[in-house]
């Protein structure tokens, strides 16, 4: 499935493209000291274009925002502890006609540390959890839910906070409580990115009106962009318009 990724040399963030659908969110986050310069690049397999980062931080945002106002109701919530380094969180909704799940992967070691958050329709890998995995309350993964969300919260930050975050949740994993709880905030910059959206919408509209003499393929590249940037404004206020 497609995603868009956000590069920088400690971490790469990507979120998949279908973010109505289901909510995925990868984080590859390297250690202090250590970064990669190396951009990516396409090959066979994958496909890699460029891209404005409002349209990566409108499919973020909503991601974030569509898991926060997910209901925590009845069901499953188990703590799965694979290694000392590698730990999975996950709750499985009650509701057999409506199955949802939530999960959260983190791999930790010395190097570099992957986490996988994720919101998704059904209950895929559920008997594996219920075999091997230890339940926890609820409210012990409700605290695994805040503390991601609040790390994701501002992705420019992940560098900066990460060792912060992987310390609270391997202490949650540990069977502890955290006292300070972390308050959600998602930041509501919406309107700031619909505005951006916008404003770069009527820009590439006018740029194929006046430029009529361009080759097609540069022509094909600017609606390419255009539909993109159409797809997260129509995401954005199909979400947003009540609020």
């Amino acid at each position: 499935m497609p995603s868009i990724y956000k590069y920088n040399p400690r971490f790469s963030l990507d979120v998949i493209e279908d973010v109505d659908f289901k909510q995925v969110i990868e984080l590859y986050l390297l250690k202090p000291g250590q970064e990669n310069h190396t951009l990516p690049a396409s090959d066979e397999y994958t496909k890699v274009k460029p891209v404005i980062p409002d349209i990566f931080y409108s499919h973020y945002k909503l991601a974030l925002k569509l898991i926060h106002e997910t209901t925590i109701g009845q069901g499953e919530f188990f703590l799965f502890r694979h290694s000392k380094d590698w730990y999975e969180a996950a709750y499985y909704s009650q509701d057999e006609k409506n199955r949802w799940s939530i999960s959260i992967d983190l791999r930790d070691d010395i190097n570099n540390c992957w986490i996988r958050f994720q919101s998704v329709p059904g209950h895929k890998g559920r008997p594996t959890f219920r075999k091997k995995a230890s339940p926890i309350p609820s409210e012990k993964f409700k605290q695994f839910l805040a503390l991601i969300l609040n790390f994701f919260d501002d992705a420019d930050s992940i560098p900066v906070v990460g060792e912060n975050f992987i310390t609270n949740f391997r202490q949650l994993c540990d069977g502890d409580y955290l006292t300070d709880v972390p308050v959600i905030h998602i930041k509501t910059s919406y309107e700031n990115i619909l505005r951006q959206l916008k404003s770069r919408k009527e820009y590439l509209e006018k740029s194929l009106i006046e430029r009529d003499n361009d080759p097609p393929l540069a022509r094909a590249k600017l609606r390419g962009e255009l539909e993109g940037i159409q797809y997260a404004i129509n995401a954005l206020c199909f979400n947003y318009s009540t609020d």
